[in-house]
């Protein structure tokens, strides 16, 4: 009842299911290595976590799978690869429309500012003489600082939001 237990991975057993086209292309590859079995959502070209790990067939000096497989012990079927890089995209796109909101609020303060700035520096160097009336142009200097800003910010976090990792 308390002996030790013969260690699964040390024993060559059959494998679950029969190797696929993928490994046996993997196996034409790699001969005289190993080629994984890879579970839980793990595609084989990331890095797989041991528990994610199936087993492995040895592969013979000729490219070609054995009947050798070897079961991981520490494989866990109910292990899965964390699905959360939706939801980073979500809270980064929350925390950029959040940003967005805020700036709103924000700009009519500073757009009220550096247009006083700007018409004053109009008015000082004589392009404009009534304070009330100027030409089209530099009225639309007045909002053209936090214009830039605000679109400098939505086009940083459109890339940061689409620069979220990604599901595998």
């Amino acid at each position: 009842m308390f002996g030790r237990k013969a260690r699964v991975a040390d024993q060559p057993i059959k494998p679950r299911s029969p190797a696929s086209e993928a490994a046996k292309a993997e196996a034409r590859a790699n001969p005289g290595g190993w080629v994984y079995e890879i579970g839980g959502g793990y595609s084989n070209t990331e890095a797989v976590p041991p528990q994610a790990i199936k087993g492995a067939w040895k592969v013979s000096e000729s490219g070609e799978i054995t009947e050798e497989y070897k079961a991981n012990p520490n494989y866990d079927p109910a292990f899965q690869k964390p699905q959360d890089s939706a939801l980073k995209r979500n809270i980064r796109a929350a925390l950029l429309l959040a940003l967005l909101v805020a700036m709103a609020f924000a700009f009519t303060r500073i757009a009220n500012v550096t247009g006083s700035v700007v018409w004053l520096g109009l008015w000082l160097t004589g392009i404009v003489t009534d304070v009330s009336n100027g030409p089209i142009w530099a009225q639309w200097l007045l909002y053209a600082p936090a214009a830039i800003l605000y679109g400098g910010v939505i086009v940083v976090g459109f890339l940061w939001v689409r620069a979220a990792p990604r599901n595998g």
